[in-house]
Protein backbone atom coordinates (compact mmCIF):
# COMPACT_ATOMS: atom_id res chain seq x y z
CA UNK A 1 0.00 0.00 0.00
CA UNK A 2 1.29 3.42 -0.95
CA UNK A 3 1.82 6.14 1.66
CA UNK A 4 -0.98 8.22 0.17
CA UNK A 5 -3.40 5.30 0.42
CA UNK A 6 -2.48 4.77 4.09
CA UNK A 7 -2.97 8.47 4.80
CA UNK A 8 -6.38 8.47 3.08
CA UNK A 9 -7.37 5.37 5.05
CA UNK A 10 -6.39 7.08 8.33
CA UNK A 11 -8.30 10.23 7.35
CA UNK A 12 -11.41 8.19 6.60
CA UNK A 13 -11.02 6.36 9.91
CA UNK A 14 -10.63 9.65 11.80
CA UNK A 15 -13.86 10.95 10.24
CA UNK A 16 -15.73 8.00 11.77
CA UNK A 17 -14.81 9.08 15.31
CA UNK A 18 -16.16 6.40 17.65
CA UNK A 19 -17.52 4.38 14.73
CA UNK A 20 -20.69 4.04 12.66
CA UNK A 21 -22.74 2.72 15.61
CA UNK A 22 -21.93 5.77 17.74
CA UNK A 23 -22.68 8.11 14.84
CA UNK A 24 -26.05 6.42 14.33
CA UNK A 25 -26.77 6.78 18.06
CA UNK A 26 -26.11 10.53 17.78
CA UNK A 27 -28.38 10.80 14.76
CA UNK A 28 -31.16 8.76 16.43
CA UNK A 29 -31.21 11.36 19.23
CA UNK A 30 -31.51 14.16 16.68
CA UNK A 31 -27.92 15.29 17.23
CA UNK A 32 -25.17 16.00 14.72
CA UNK A 33 -21.60 14.75 14.98
CA UNK A 34 -18.75 17.15 15.73
CA UNK A 35 -17.78 17.41 12.06
CA UNK A 36 -21.40 17.89 10.99
CA UNK A 37 -21.77 20.75 13.50
CA UNK A 38 -18.61 22.38 12.17
CA UNK A 39 -19.74 21.95 8.55
CA UNK A 40 -23.09 23.57 9.39
CA UNK A 41 -21.34 26.55 11.02
CA UNK A 42 -18.47 27.45 8.69
CA UNK A 43 -18.20 28.55 5.08
CA UNK A 44 -18.32 25.50 2.75
CA UNK A 45 -14.92 23.87 2.18
CA UNK A 46 -13.05 26.25 4.48
CA UNK A 47 -12.42 23.99 7.49
CA UNK A 48 -8.83 22.83 8.01
CA UNK A 49 -8.50 20.25 10.76
CA UNK A 50 -5.52 20.35 13.13
CA UNK A 51 -4.14 17.27 14.94
CA UNK A 52 -6.59 14.84 13.33
CA UNK A 53 -4.43 11.80 14.19
CA UNK A 54 -3.78 12.53 17.88
CA UNK A 55 -4.69 9.69 20.27
CA UNK A 56 -4.80 9.54 24.06
CA UNK A 57 -1.78 8.25 25.99
CA UNK A 58 -3.68 6.47 28.77
CA UNK A 59 -2.79 2.84 29.47
CA UNK A 60 -4.83 2.27 32.66
CA UNK A 61 -8.30 0.70 32.74
CA UNK A 62 -7.80 -1.13 29.42
CA UNK A 63 -7.52 2.15 27.50
CA UNK A 64 -4.34 1.05 25.69
CA UNK A 65 -6.56 -1.05 23.39
CA UNK A 66 -9.08 1.77 22.80
CA UNK A 67 -7.15 4.32 20.77
CA UNK A 68 -9.42 6.44 18.58
CA UNK A 69 -8.02 9.09 16.24
CA UNK A 70 -8.76 12.65 17.35
CA UNK A 71 -9.26 11.75 21.02
CA UNK A 72 -12.79 13.12 21.30
CA UNK A 73 -12.38 16.63 19.93
CA UNK A 74 -12.20 18.11 16.42
CA UNK A 75 -10.03 21.24 16.22
CA UNK A 76 -9.07 23.54 13.39
CA UNK A 77 -9.60 26.81 11.62
CA UNK A 78 -12.12 27.91 9.04
CA UNK A 79 -14.00 30.92 7.77
CA UNK A 80 -17.42 32.17 8.83
CA UNK A 81 -18.81 34.82 6.48
CA UNK A 82 -15.26 35.13 5.14
CA UNK A 83 -13.70 35.80 8.55
CA UNK A 84 -11.00 33.55 9.96
CA UNK A 85 -12.04 31.61 13.07
CA UNK A 86 -10.41 28.95 15.23
CA UNK A 87 -12.75 26.38 16.70
CA UNK A 88 -13.17 23.06 18.44
CA UNK A 89 -16.08 20.69 18.76
CA UNK A 90 -16.51 17.86 21.26
CA UNK A 91 -16.94 14.52 19.51
CA UNK A 92 -19.48 12.69 21.64
CA UNK A 93 -18.97 9.50 19.60
CA UNK A 94 -15.53 9.14 21.23
CA UNK A 95 -15.64 8.35 24.96
CA UNK A 96 -18.79 10.46 25.26
CA UNK A 97 -16.75 13.59 24.45
CA UNK A 98 -14.96 13.33 27.80
CA UNK A 99 -11.87 15.41 28.44
CA UNK A 100 -8.44 13.80 28.54
CA UNK A 101 -4.87 15.03 28.38
CA UNK A 102 -4.51 14.99 24.59
CA UNK A 103 -8.02 16.42 24.17
CA UNK A 104 -7.02 19.33 26.42
CA UNK A 105 -3.74 19.83 24.57
CA UNK A 106 -5.57 20.05 21.25
CA UNK A 107 -8.01 22.62 22.63
CA UNK A 108 -5.31 24.77 24.23
CA UNK A 109 -3.23 24.56 21.04
CA UNK A 110 -6.11 25.90 18.93
CA UNK A 111 -6.71 28.66 21.50
CA UNK A 112 -3.03 29.58 21.36
CA UNK A 113 -3.20 29.69 17.56
CA UNK A 114 -6.20 32.04 17.77
CA UNK A 115 -4.41 34.32 20.24
CA UNK A 116 -1.29 34.38 18.05
CA UNK A 117 -3.41 35.39 15.06
CA UNK A 118 -5.17 38.07 17.11
CA UNK A 119 -1.88 39.54 18.35
CA UNK A 120 -0.54 39.63 14.75
CA UNK A 121 -3.74 41.33 13.66
CA UNK A 122 -3.59 43.87 16.47
CA UNK A 123 0.09 44.60 15.84
CA UNK A 124 -0.65 45.39 12.20
CA UNK A 125 -3.51 47.68 13.19
CA UNK A 126 -1.21 49.91 15.24
CA UNK A 127 0.65 51.10 12.16
CA UNK A 128 -1.66 53.99 11.29
CA UNK A 129 -4.82 53.55 13.34
CA UNK A 130 -5.84 52.39 16.78
CA UNK A 131 -6.84 48.82 17.55
CA UNK A 132 -10.40 49.68 18.55
CA UNK A 133 -11.15 51.33 15.19
CA UNK A 134 -9.93 48.33 13.26
CA UNK A 135 -11.82 45.83 15.41
CA UNK A 136 -15.01 47.90 15.27
CA UNK A 137 -14.77 48.29 11.51
CA UNK A 138 -14.36 44.52 11.11
CA UNK A 139 -17.31 43.72 13.32
CA UNK A 140 -19.80 45.90 11.42
CA UNK A 141 -21.04 45.81 7.85
CA UNK A 142 -19.90 49.33 7.00
CA UNK A 143 -16.50 50.54 8.22
CA UNK A 144 -16.53 53.46 10.62
CA UNK A 145 -15.16 56.81 9.54
CA UNK A 146 -13.57 57.35 12.96
CA UNK A 147 -13.35 55.48 16.26
CA UNK A 148 -14.00 56.99 19.67
CA UNK A 149 -10.38 58.22 19.72
CA UNK A 150 -10.90 60.20 16.51
CA UNK A 151 -8.56 57.99 14.48
CA UNK A 152 -9.42 56.65 11.05
CA UNK A 153 -9.76 52.85 10.67
CA UNK A 154 -7.42 51.00 8.33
Amino acid sequence: MQRYDRLKEKRDLAKLGGGPEKIEAQHSRGKMTARERIDALVDPGSFVEIDRFVVHQTVDFGMAEKKILGDGVVTGHARIDGRLVYLFSHDFTVFGGSLGEMFARKVTKIMDMALTELSRDMQGSMDDSCTCSRMISRSSEAPLARCSHGRSPR
